[in-house]
């Protein structure tokens, strides 16, 4: 299983957050938790950040797979049928 990291720096302090391909949704449940507890200076506006690193990472894995696809598929065509 692929794991994935998101790091927000504010000031003196750095959050990592590591969570398991296919955990994202985990990842923003308890993101919600940790800006409304107030016990860790999370701001909604650090989590919409970590929340739009999140998305650019899912939309730049999902990219990659489709050109291994891509790539992968143009392969066997021209193996089997040379132009």
């Amino acid at each position: 299983m692929d794991k994935n990291q998101i790091c927000l720096s504010r000031g003196d302090v750095t959050y990592v957050f590591r969570y398991a391909q296919g955990g994202e949704k985990l990842l923003l449940q308890e993101l919600v938790e940790m800006v409304e507890s107030n016990r860790f200076g999370l701001t909604w506006r650090d989590a919409a950040s970590i929340s739009q690193k999140l998305v650019q990472q899912s939309v730049s894995r999902l990219a990659s797979k489709s050109n291994a696809m891509k790539a992968r598929d143009g392969q066997c065509f021209n193996s089997q049928y040379p132009l």
